[in-house]
């Protein structure tokens, strides 16, 4: 709105127009079309963002299931009719279509965290497929919970629901007892206990979630959807799993050409299914209170670390 640009201090003049997600364009300039060799009356559709379309390519419209990411960081979206509001964790809310709002939030730290843990940790900088399948096969043979270990997976700061570059990443109940493999499973967990903060901040807001459809490159591992589903207690679902944002742009395409009448009408039979080990799942809520308290029993020790190594800097 005009409050909005004069805060920025610009004006409209200076923005592209508002278009829906569905807006159509034919007449491509033909220097364009030559450069890309593509014919002139090509159509295209201006589309929508990357997590928008990963819910589509997902099949996450529908009430009671979202759509959880793990790529580099992580996010969890649904479809809702209306706007989610969360003030203080800031969900975000885009227009997907008419009546249909994607709503949810993300966090700085996913797939880097395993990254982290190879790199600098185990001290593999180059690590290989047999690297990861010897990381994942510890881990699933770690019990779930870690023996009271766990991971603040806030290495990179925090974006929802806390929002704090200064915040850091801990482990925290370490033992003696405690080995590599207690860590690097306590990692993986950190990252899922982050998520499913951000699940149970949606669902205090929107509706309880039962399925989660998830994309991203951790989908490689079964081992890590089965310790996501394990401290979610959701069913959790992969379908178009790794391509699920360009499986959306594709989809989102077609219904505006009205070659399809649904996204659902796509939707394939193959889709996998894991459900959470109740053992597991029983482990988890009892570490999982400790972990939503850290933050906020660390938070001035973050920050006076964080203006200590400012000044040595």
């Amino acid at each position: 709105n005009q409050q909005s640009l004069q805060l920025c201090g610009i004006n409209g003049e200076k923005l592209s127009a508002i278009a829906p997600t569905n807006f159509m364009r034919t007449n491509i300039i033909p220097e364009i079309a030559n450069e890309l060799k593509i014919a002139e009356e090509t159509t295209f559709c201006i589309g929508a963002s990357d997590g928008c379309l990963a819910n589509i390519g997902s099949f996450s419209v529908e009430p009671g299931t979202a759509a959880l990411t793990i790529g580099t960081s992580g996010a969890v979206r649904i479809a809702h009719n209306l706007p989610v509001f969360n003030f203080g964790a800031m969900l975000f809310n885009y227009v997907l279509e008419a009546g249909t709002f994607i709503c949810g939030a993300p966090v700085n730290n996913g797939g880097n965290v395993l990254e982290w843990m190879m790199k600098n940790f185990l001290e593999n900088i180059n690590p290989v497929e047999k690297d990861y399948l010897q990381f994942f096969n510890k881990v699933a043979n770690t019990e779930a919970g870690c023996k009271g270990l766990i991971f603040l997976p806030y290495l990179y700061g925090e974006r929802a629901p806390v929002w704090d570059e200064k915040s850091s990443a801990v482990f925290f109940g370490i033992k003696s007892f405690h080995t590599q493999s207690h860590f690097s499973r306590a990692a993986i967990e950190g990252v899922c206990y982050a998520l499913k903060n951000i699940i149970e901040i949606i669902e205090d807001s929107a509706g309880p979630i039962q399925q989660l459809n998830v994309s991203g490159g951790f989908i490689h591992s079964g081992t890590w959807i089965q310790i996501l589903a394990d401290v979610t207690g959701k069913k959790i679902c992969s379908i178009q799993a790794e391509d699920a944002s360009s499986y959306g742009a594709a989809m989102l395409y077609m219904k505006a050409m009205n070659l399809i009448e649904n996204y659902q009408s796509l939707k394939p039979a193959d889709e996998i299914i894991i459900e959470p080990i109740e053992e597991n799942f029983a482990a988890h809520k009892k570490y999982y209170p400790v972990f939503k308290k850290l933050y906020g029993d660390l938070k001035d020790s973050m920050h006076t670390v964080n203006e200590i190594k400012s000044r040595i800097d």
